[in-house]
């Protein structure tokens, strides 16, 4: 019989973390070596545990779940670590990998393919959600070609416009002149395919060129 895969979960809803425990409690391949619902709290008592698989909540309390995912790894590199996200951005699915881990997962995905995702990463394959490898390649092909066309004075006009800022205000803020603002705006939304400014926000933020708490 192959051994059971050691999981834990960092997930701050104190209700769907209990739910995830018992689910994967109830599965023959899989064993719960722990829970918690911060990343503080995990990082306190994973040692000695020895847990093959961590599945993290991006969205955590204090320390997020990517950064939670590096310290991890850097302390014990044979974890394997997934992600469950809400968060569409492409950015993220990037800063995630960048900092360790194997799998990228939406919350919103059925119980059966979370237990496929464990079961994935914890062979050592890399995992992402179906869904979301279509986004990817819609955003790639659909909304621009390359994002090193926008410049940064560009990313700095989309993020004052993301806040709502005139182009006035723009102007000011960015010591341009209005027409050259004008100008830039036409670019962008040349580049992004968007059919107006608030439609070139909206897909700067898909493609995690800007942020809201930029």
């Amino acid at each position: 019989m192959c051994s059971k895969i050691k999981t834990i979960l960092i997930e701050d809803e104190s209700v769907l973390r209990d739910m995830l425990v018992r689910l994967l409690s109830e599965a023959e391949e899989f064993e719960v070596v722990g829970s918690w619902k911060d990343a503080e709290s995990a990082l306190e008592n994973v040692d000695g545990i020895h847990p093959d698989v961590a599945v993290i909540d991006f969205r955590l309390p204090g320390m997020d779940g990517i950064e939670l995912t590096r310290k991890l790894i850097e302390r014990w590199p044979n974890i394997k670590a997934l992600i469950l996200t809400a968060d569409r951005r492409e950015a993220l699915i990037r800063k995630a990998f960048n900092a360790g881990a194997t799998g990228f997962l939406y919350k919103e995905a059925r119980f059966d393919e979370l237990l496929f995702a464990i079961k994935a990463v914890g062979r050592g394959s890399t995992y992402l959600y179906t869904e979301l490898v279509k986004d990817i390649i819609i955003l790639r092909e659909g909304f621009m070609e390359e994002e090193e066309e926008l410049t940064p004075e560009c990313i700095s006009i989309l993020r004052l416009a993301a806040k709502g800022c005139a182009n006035k205000e723009i102007s000011i803020r960015l010591r341009m002149t209005g027409d050259t603002v004008k100008y830039k705006l036409a670019h962008i939304m040349k580049v992004l395919k968007a059919k107006d400014r608030t439609n070139a926000v909206f897909k700067a933020l898909k493609l995690g060129l800007i942020d809201l708490k930029d």
